[in-house]
């Protein structure tokens, strides 16, 4: 074992040869065309079925038209409801009459004219499926879609542990004088056999005093009162009040007014594509009239920019400044029915005080262009909603629907507080004003968590400060933007920016980085492609002022309009270390194991303990040991878990002793199967001794361990550490012991203990290598690129076949003696250096092994640190 700190830099370099092969440029996703992509051309797609027997439903896009949207944009600006509703009028007239004689062609061919949309160059048309080749011929054509089935995104949010807007409402602050609009499958206007409105959209849940439900608005083939319950229980997150059960709780902005539009085409409460394009059209055009600042549509869509849908949300942003949320999606790691939103903010759903990432949410890279996705992450497990019919039972419900209205509500308060702001200023103010998740978020916005979680109270803060907030404009003359903020050295400060897609018709928009600069010194910067928004988290390394620094990288425009926030939180930003990739066989011994219980067993689906306490397992020792880890069966209810593993002696009363000997960390996910967990340090056990093996178990009910076949055997346990209650004999568990003594080839494997932070240590370990031999730990700066080569590099030319580099070699090498155990580990020291948060860094180990091959080296897999503070 060796100790290095990150200040130290090594001239010491390995030659691996002066001769390498060349490697071409990697292939890539090719951009969308607006027409269909390569696997919908493959295939034969239909649309919904039309009104006309024999026909389809589908949604034609137009090249040109004649008119634009600057009168509606400007009448809107103006705040005169008069004024655009003779605007859209006007509208709606032109666009007959640029539409007419393609009308008549489609009736001709046995088809008819289903809706007309101004907001966006395209109509809905009911056209027989023989007839779409002719169709896609015509002049003004630009492509055509099929129009397709969307449904609701199904799967004590507001107090101080959670989004905590009970801190705004005690001080009245509630999302007074403005409306949300509620795009979903209705609202609740008839309360069973009643005449009036659920109690949930009165003011403050007051029967005496006036309804808030502006409108509600049938624009699908359901009435507008809700026929499923989903859009009346979306509704009370963002802005209902209180209803009659205990657990009930007033939504995040429940002084404001809300708009229904219900867009629920049958009683499941699935819409199309069609519905939702001409609800965003009336949503619009209701800005003005009813005082419309924010929007929710909790549905699955179309990851495509050109699909009518997100060409209509993003107009409706645009032009009539709605701030739009739509939920990440119920696919995990499946972005393909997700909304891209990209004017908007796209939510996902984590589980309420714990905020770890739901199993279901969606998350990214995103399809097609590989955004990190979503923006935000708020409350949607098990949400307590108003139920639609029935004042005195709760509708309760998980998915990504429950977390979009929890961001709709949050900016309806905050554009209460401040009717100055703009969409994009308020997209950028509630991801700079977020929290962030001590292990999951980073120092830039990441897939499945965003730039953190909703957080109403600093989102507030933000908005009401003119300091910390604003609009600004790049230009093809002037792409770069400047502006001082005022900072405390050793505070954690957040900075986000956020713009539209100003051409709907293009998947073409602006590309805008951002940086944090204090002299020649970066403090964090941010440059995704793809995204419509940038964020960064950074420490302050000085009391004064630094520089938010905002650069047009490419524009679509002659100038690009954005909101920029930033805020001061009091979080920690934890550093993280990842490993990837495999290594190549050397003459190190494999693991075996060496003792056993239930080896056989699968299935775990039983058993859960709510405890935050220690369960050991027994274990004897049948001949000298050398143990360097365990697998246990278990899983996880929903996502990831770390658990604390341990190795305990027995005490001198045959029970576990008070402390581990050994620990580390035990990763579980969803699947039934062996989870494994290494020791850094490798420890004899005599023949003949007993010991434990165990883990933590979590103070929640997320951790499943009792197998349910294969396991015929009940093992003798104990819990309750360090005072221990047991032994205990009723439970089957399946259990692994992991030894030395192997057979040769194994793979050299790295793994790390700790995490880089300043000021403190981490260790790098690496098992499995040859005995008695040296190793070198390579520290670089990517994992992509070494020398102008694409890494990982096959070393197979060199005569090291399957072995791969998979660090770039530049910044230093550390050498590392390997004892007889196979194992070793270096010891990091980071600087404490406020300039070191955030700094990345990649790491492989590459062991001296004479008779693994002809080069004589092997190489471990390779990890990736993050500093943190």
């Amino acid at each position: 074992m060796c100790k290095w700190s990150l200040t130290v830099f090594s001239s010491a370099s390995l030659f691996l040869g002066a001769t390498l092969p060349s490697q071409g440029q990697p292939f890539g996703p090719m951009l969308p065309d607006g027409t269909a992509t390569t696997a919908s051309r493959a295939l034969e797609v239909h649309g919904l079925p039309g009104a006309i027997k024999g026909t389809e439903r589908w949604i034609v896009h137009f090249k040109s038209r004649s008119f634009n949207l600057q009168g509606f944009r400007k009448a809107v600006q103006s705040n005169d409801a008069a004024k655009v509703s003779a605007v859209v009028r006007n509208l709606e007239a032109k666009v007959k009459a640029d539409q007419a004689a393609f009308e008549k062609a489609v009736e001709a061919m046995g088809g008819e004219m289903v809706a007309q949309w101004w907001l966006i160059n395209g109509c809905a048309i009911d056209i027989p499926p023989s007839k779409l080749a002719e169709l896609r011929k015509m002049e003004n054509v630009d492509f055509i879609e099929p129009d397709q089935e969307t449904y609701p995104q199904i799967k004590t949010a507001t107090d101080s542990r959670n989004h905590n807007a009970d801190a705004l409402q005690v001080r009245g602050i509630r999302g007074l004088g403005v409306t949300t609009a509620i795009m979903d499958t209705g609202q609740d206007e008839r309360l069973g056999l009643t005449n009036r409105a659920h109690i949930t959209y009165y003011t403050d849940g007051n029967l005496t005093k006036p309804s808030r439900l502006i409108a509600n608005k049938k624009i699908g083939a359901m009435p507008a009162d809700d026929v499923h319950g989903h859009g009346t229980g979306v509704a009370s997150i963002a802005a209902g009040a209180k209803w009659r059960t205990s657990t009930a709780d007033h939504g995040h902005a429940y002084g404001a007014k809300i708009a229904g539009y219900s867009i629920a085409n049958n009683t499941r409460g699935s819409s199309s594509f069609t519905t939702m394009t001409t609800a965003w059209q009336k949503i619009a055009a209701d800005k003005v009239k009813l005082g419309i600042v924010t929007a929710n549509n909790s549905y699955s869509g179309s990851p495509d920019p050109l699909n009518a849908v997100q060409k209509a949300l993003d107009a409706a942003v645009l032009n009539a400044d709605i701030l739009v949320c739509t939920p990440a999606g119920n696919f995990s790691s499946s972005t393909r029915f997700s909304q891209v939103n990209l004017n908007g903010i796209s939510v996902g759903a984590v589980n309420e005080n714990v905020k770890t990432l739901a199993y279901f949410s969606s998350r990214g890279p995103f399809i097609g262009d590989r955004q990190v996705f979503p923006d935000i992450v708020a409350n949607g497990v098990d949400t307590n909603m108003a139920r639609r019919d029935t004042e005195t039972f709760d509708y309760i419900a998980s998915g990504t629907s429950m977390a979009s209205p929890q961001v709709c509500g949050a900016a309806t308060v905050i554009r209460a507080a401040n009717k100055r702001l703009k969409a994009d200023e308020t997209k950028a103010v509630l991801l700079a004003s977020v929290e962030a998740l001590t292990g999951r978020t980073g120092v830039n916005q990441v897939n499945g968590y965003g730039t953190g979680y909703l957080r109403d109270d600093i989102a507030y803060a933000t908005a009401t400060n003119p300091t910390t907030h604003g609009r600004a404009v790049v230009t093809s003359t002037s792409k770069v933007f400047k502006r001082a903020i005022t900072v405390q050295k050793g505070k954690t400060y957040q900075v986000a920016i956020a713009w539209n897609r100003l051409n709907i018709n293009s998947t073409l928009y602006s590309n805008l980085d951002l940086r944090v600069i204090s002299g020649s010194t970066v403090l964090g910067s941010s440059a995704t492609p793809k995204n419509t928004e940038e964020f960064v988290r950074f420490i302050a390394p000085l009391t004064g002022a630094v520089f938010i620094e905002v650069k047009g990288t490419s524009l679509t425009a002659t100038s690009q309009p954005f909101g920029w926030a930033f805020a001061q939180v009091n979080s920690k930003i934890p550093g993280t270390y990842t490993t990837f990739g495999t290594g190549c066989k050397g003459t190190g011994t494999e693991r075996k194991f060496c003792a056993s219980l239930n080896p056989n067993a699968t299935g775990n689906t039983l058993t859960s303990w709510v405890s935050n306490r220690w369960f050991v397992h027994r274990v004897k020792a049948k001949s000298n040991l050398l143990v360097t880890g365990f697998d246990f069966l278990c899983r996880t209810v929903r996502g990831t878990q770390n658990l604390q593993s341990a190795l305990f002696l027995a005490a001198s009363n045959g029970k576990p002793a008070a402390s581990p000997v050994r620990t580390g960390v035990l990763k579980i996910g969803i699947a039934s199967k062996f989870y494994r967990t290494i020791f850094t340090t490798p420890i004899t056990i005599p023949a003949g001794k007993v010991f434990y093996i165990g883990y933590k178990h979590p103070a929640n009910s997320n951790f499943l361990s009792e197998p349910l076949t294969g396991a015929p055997t009940k093992g003798t346990f104990y819990w309750n550490g360090p005072s221990w209650s047991g032994p205990y004999y009723h439970l089957r568990f399946a259990w692994k012991v992991i030894c030395t003594g192997g057979t040769p080839g194994a793979i050299p494997s790295l793994s790390n203990t700790g995490v880089p932070t300043p000021g403190q240590t981490f260790k790098i370990n690496l098992n499995f290598a040859r005995k008695n031999t040296t190793a070198i730990l390579i520290f670089g700066t990517s994992k992509a690129k070494w020398l102008g080569l694409n890494l990982p590099l096959d070393l197979t030319f060199l005569g090291a076949k399957g072995c791969y580099l998979r660090a770039s070699r530049d910044l230093f090498l550390v050498g590392t003696t390997v004892g007889s155990s196979g194992s070793s580990s270096v010891t990091v020291g980071i600087p404490n250096l406020a300039s070191l948060m955030g700094a990345q860094f990649h790491n492989q180990y590459l062991v001296i092994d004479p008779t693994a091959n002809n080069l004589g080296l092997v190489f471990s897999n390779g990890g990736t640190g993050r500093i943190g503070n």
